[in-house]
């Protein structure tokens, strides 16, 4: 160990994501898409019980790790569930 150094970790982060989505409402949004994958983000809200903005989060995710993909337009598309 280095003078000075105490093994702590700065906080600093990278900004890069590992692939690897984990949490409870990332993993509820995919079983619920996979169950009925023309839900749209207000109707995945409503069953969850979470708001819009975090389901919308979690589809961000999803979709940067490339476990979601939306088919076709907002309206009238779906999404597909990628594992």
């Amino acid at each position: 160990m280095l003078s000075g150094d105490t093994g702590k970790t700065t906080g600093i982060t990278t900004g890069k994501t590992t692939g690897i989505t984990t949490g409870k409402t990332p993993a509820a949004v995919l079983q619920l898409l996979a169950e009925d994958p023309n839900l749209s983000v207000p109707q995945v809200a409503a069953r969850l019980k979470k708001s819009e903005l975090t389901i919308h989060r979690a589809i961000r995710a999803l979709r940067e790790s490339g476990r979601l993909m939306r088919v076709g337009p907002d309206k009238g598309g779906y999404w597909k569930v990628l594992e």
